[in-house]
């Protein structure tokens, strides 16, 4: 499955672009780890739950020992983290292991609070991709759940599934279907769109208490407004 985010991408990927994918790597990696990040984006333990311990797209596994860049898996980053020779990272603000956890305060976190997201490894990272076969799938999925013609959501869905190594499905609804989209794509900033798409955004989850409609669309920057007399701000703002 990271292959497909790699150098050595054969398969899958049908639009591109040759702009350094870094950025996610630096804005997820700890401030110890090699290459050293920003030590900011996090995901949920509700969400890595939602895993199959055998589905390929949970990860968490290195490239060859003894390369650069060896101490980081692909996939989730929870637990102990390495140094490329394998040896235990430390946190040097704590001098304590640099052990990443399944909880993350939205204020106030520690420098270890949080699973880490990797799918754009710096030790073979390829072009950051716009549109790639996956997303074909779980979109076609959708759509037929929807009411297309020529197949069954279900079917599409296990096809996907099956490719990724996790258990097939018995049923489908419009539920298990937004979840197998996050599950094929995430970190790949489609979550936000979907949810608002599938009418979960307003949802509550985790330390999300923000329930209102109109949190749908942005605020429309007050310098735009003042300087354009025909813009009006979006409504609830």
């Amino acid at each position: 499955y990271f292959d497909i985010f790699s150098v050595n991408s054969d398969s899958e990927i049908i639009l591109s672009t040759n702009a350094d994918p870094q950025n996610r790597y630096f804005m997820t990696l700890h401030y110890d780890q090699n290459p050293s990040g920003w030590n900011g984006f996090t995901t949920l333990a509700d969400f890595y739950d939602k895993f199959d311990a055998s589905d390929q797209r949970i990860g968490n596994y290195p490239p060859p020992n003894g390369a650069q860049f060896s101490g980081i898996g692909r996939g989730f980053l929870i637990g102990q983290q390495f140094k490329d020779d394998g040896s235990i990272l430390i946190d040097s603000r704590t001098q304590q292991p640099l052990q990443f956890t399944r909880d993350v305060p939205l204020a106030g976190a520690a420098t270890d609070k949080g699973i880490r997201v990797i799918k754009y490894h710096p030790a073979n990272k390829g072009d950051y991709i716009l549109l790639r076969y996956g997303e074909v799938l779980v979109s076609k999925a959708e759509a037929l759940f929807r009411g297309g013609t020529g197949g069954s959501a279900l079917d599409v869905v296990n096809q996907i599934r099956t490719a990724r190594g996790a258990a097939p499905l018995a049923s489908v609804n419009e539920a298990s279907i937004l979840d197998e989209r996050h599950r094929e794509l995430y970190w790949e900033s489609m979550g936000r769109v979907d949810q608002v798409r599938f009418g979960t955004f307003k949802n509550t989850w985790v330390e999300k208490t923000v329930t209102e409609a109109h949190r749908v669309l942005y605020p429309i920057p007050q310098q735009a407004i003042d300087s354009n007399p025909n813009l009006q701000q979006n409504a609830g703002y």
